[in-house]
């Protein structure tokens, strides 16, 4: 019995010396502007926020190590009653305070390692049987706002039309991993010959498209996303609109 009570205090003991160390927290100040906050390790991942000269961030007093470095990891705030954590790298213009708080925040939310390069491939269903699909290169050129090129097909029961174009949009966390986002696209449709896509279609007509979804991080690698969207083809005599389900897959690059 004795033998057991000394095990639980040494237990007891080390539980709270681990919790001790474990609840202790930095304050990081930046020395400059412009100091990226990432939403992973590296410098692969998505800006999460770009921090002005003199801003403060909760930080833990472990240092997080990658293949990219070294990095702090810190909780920001992203607007008026949302937070995240996200990471600094160590050599940033970033002066590091004492620990004097407790890191109750950094425990309450979690990294959501987001992407910043993206292959993507889409497909999407609508009426009348007619489907899209479009494979395509994304860049977050800011904590939300991407482009995209693209390539791919508008099907339909008759006939087919190959498409390029370009897209931009923006995503916004929500909750956890996931995020919403809506997106504008604009580019060329080729069916190759007049009236097969639609009455009165040319060789060479315009598409452009609007979607509007929600997406799913896993994990800092890939994506995958839902949203409604409509497109709308058009030359300078006739045009055709149809709206639609897509489904996407990213996979980091």
């Amino acid at each position: 019995m004795n033998i057991l009570l000394a095990a639980l205090l040494v237990f007891v003991i080390d539980a709270t010396f681990n919790a001790s160390q474990s609840h202790a927290a930095l304050t990081l100040s930046t020395l400059a502007d412009n100091v990226p906050v990432y939403t992973g390790p590296s410098e692969r991942f998505r800006l999460l926020a770009v921090l002005p000269a003199k801003a403060e961030v909760k930080a833990s007093n472990q240092i997080v190590t990658s293949e990219a470095g070294r990095f702090y990891r810190v909780v920001v705030t992203l607007g008026e009653n949302m937070k995240g954590v996200g990471f600094i790298p160590v050599n940033a213009p970033i002066k590091v305070g004492g620990e004097d708080e407790d890191e109750d925040d950094l425990s309450k939310y979690g990294a959501v390692a987001l992407i910043s390069r993206a292959a993507q491939v889409t497909f999407g269903n609508y009426k009348d049987k007619q489907s899209m699909w479009t494979a395509g290169y994304m860049h977050y050129l800011s904590p939300g706002f991407y482009a995209k090129g693209m390539v791919g097909q508008w099907i339909t029961p008759t006939t087919n039309a190959s498409l390029l174009g370009a897209e931009i949009g923006n995503d916004s966390l929500l909750i956890g991993s996931i995020s919403g986002f809506v997106s504008y696209g604009m580019g060329l449709l080729s069916p190759g010959n007049d009236n097969t896509l639609f009455a009165g279609s040319a060789k060479l007509n315009i598409f452009m498209n609007a979607t509007i979804g929600v997406r799913y991080n896993i994990e800092g690698f890939a994506s995958v996303a839902l949203a409604g969207t409509q497109v709308a083809f058009y030359n300078q005599n006739n045009s055709m609109v149809s709206n639609g389900v897509q489904v996407s897959l990213e996979v980091g690059l």
